[in-house]
């Protein structure tokens, strides 16, 4: 009977224990889909209905009956694109994208904004409304993004839509990006999934190290500097302001390894399977303003933004010069922080870093002028120095809870700072100092050494990746914390 229960449970969702690429249960589930995926992938229908079984399963296992809303929107976007692709007139063409976006859009908004404009329309009219006891479902703003960047596309004639409607559905669903993107186009995935191919062993190899790359960045360096981020920013008063400002420096390292260690393990799994999805991230913080910054973090959603927001609005106010630029590049910065989530944390996040995006326009000529006249290499570490201190103070407002949380946590940095609380930290907090130092350490090696090491992990025996993929998975156990931490952009 405890049999029965337990295979049960393992097969249905309990909200609990969900599924994720970091726990045990979904190593489990792809062991197996693995297996039985190296057999049948040469056939590609074959192929393409048995990662959507399993994709479906797993989301299933993420958000229980949730999984009917992404169905849903699946199927609208599915017949929406054909009827804009068959249509000849311009009215019908735009209405059905009209419906689709606002499908989409109208699915996202009901969800995840809500009581955000509830709270609004309460304090408006000063009156109470109740909130709604909702729950987001996970993703549905990662899949919004890729469907409505599929009915553009179709809409602007960039792409042919697809009549196989199972291969839609593989775009949609495919489980390595449902959680947390990348942010995928459907002319990167579609093709990739129609045609026919073999894996080679180096491949897989590489994949593998992705995988375990990943799985070092989230569930090593990443999970166990959130223990301390959380103990920090959920109480800030009752800290002093270095340990507040400690917090800070390692959150700006928890999120990139979050998030980065979650890309590499997807890119990983895609790769094992024959997708190749491309990059997420390159080194932000070695940017040297913030509109570099953008061209290295979350290059997906930057490049989505970009292309279905900002130029589109940028075009329309051409007539207004730089003025029409900058004020797209703001309201897009914003969208991009309320995108993130319903709080006006989220929306002075973004606001910020629209102005700072700004300031790199209005001041672009002014720099060049400046970097001819000073050091080189000094002027490159101040550019550098100012514009991490910027993310860095910045991603505050990310993950504090309300706008007074944050002035609370500026206001103890620097109003109540004492250095003399470096070294007993250091004797308290020995371990979080070192694996922050080494999280850190590692950011640092060079992108062009990176080939070399994972060539030098292909090359090496079966036997050594086996003890190499054993020592993470083990050092992962031994640095987890009571629960397994879930991936911090999967709340978006």
């Amino acid at each position: 009977m405890n049999f029965v229960n337990s295979t049960y449970k393992l097969f249905t969702f309990d909200i609990s224990n969900p599924i994720s690429f970091n726990n045990g249960t979904f190593l489990l589930f792809f062991t197996l889909f693995i297996a039985v995926y190296a057999v049948i992938y040469r056939s590609r229908t074959v192929r393409t209905l048995f990662v959507i079984a399993f994709s479906l399963f797993f989301y299933y296992k993420l958000t229980g009956w949730f999984l009917l809303v992404l169905l849903f929107t699946t199927t609208i976007d599915y017949f929406m694109a054909i009827l804009i692709f068959k249509s000849k007139n311009k009215i019908k063409k735009r209405i059905f994208l009209i419906i689709s976006v606002c499908a989409s859009l109208g699915l996202l908004v009901y969800f995840k904004y809500t009581n955000f404009f509830l709270a609004g329309f309460s304090a408006l009219a000063g009156s109470s409304f109740a909130t709604l006891n909702i729950i987001i479902p996970l993703g549905i703003s990662f899949y919004t993004f890729r469907t409505i960047s599929y009915i553009i596309d179709v809409y602007r004639e960039e792409i042919k839509p697809t009549y196989h409607f199972f291969d839609y559905v593989f775009y949609m669903t495919f489980f390595p990006l449902l959680i947390a993107g990348p942010i995928t186009r459907a002319k990167q995935i579609l093709p990739q999934a129609r045609k026919h191919f073999s894996i080679k062993d180096a491949e897989v190899g590489k994949a593998i190290f992705l995988i375990l790359q990943g799985l070092i960045k989230k569930a090593i360096i990443a999970d166990y500097i959130a223990q301390y981020c959380d103990l920090i920013f959920d109480a800030p008063g009752t800290y002093s302001g270095f340990e507040n400002l400690i917090a800070i420096y390692a959150f700006a390292g928890q999120i990139y390894f979050d998030f980065s260690g979650y890309t590499d393990m997807a890119i990983g799994i895609s790769k094992l399977m024959g997708f190749n999805i491309g990059i997420n991230f390159n080194k932000p913080y070695h940017a040297l303003n913030i509109t570099d910054f953008w061209r290295r973090w979350h290059i997906s959603l930057s490049s989505w933004l970009r292309d279905y927001l900002f130029t589109p609005m940028s075009l329309k106010l051409r007539n207004w010069g730089k003025a029409g630029i900058i004020f797209s590049l703001i309201v897009t910065f914003i969208l991009c922080g309320f995108w993130h989530g319903a709080s006006f944390t989220f929306i002075v996040w973004g606001g910020l870093h629209g102005l700072a995006m700004a300031y790199d326009i209005l001041t672009g000529k002014l720099r060049k002028k400046i970097k001819k006249k000073i050091n080189h290499g000094i002027y490159r570490f101040i550019s550098w120095f100012i514009t991490f201190h910027f993310i860095v103070f910045t991603w505050v407002f990310f993950r504090t809870h309300d706008l007074s949380s944050a002035m609370l946590i500026f206001n103890k940095v620097f109003s109540d700072m004492d250095l003399s609380y470096f070294v007993p930290f250091i004797n308290i907090r020995g371990l979080f100092v070192a694996i922050t130092l080494i999280g850190f350490s590692l950011y640092t090696i060079p992108a062009h050494w990176f080939p070399k090491i994972t060539q030098r992990f292909v090359d090496m025996p079966l036997w050594a990746k086996a003890i190499v993929f054993l020592a993470i998975i083990q050092l992962a156990i031994q640095f987890q914390s009571a629960d397994v931490q879930p991936f911090l952009y999967a709340q978006f």
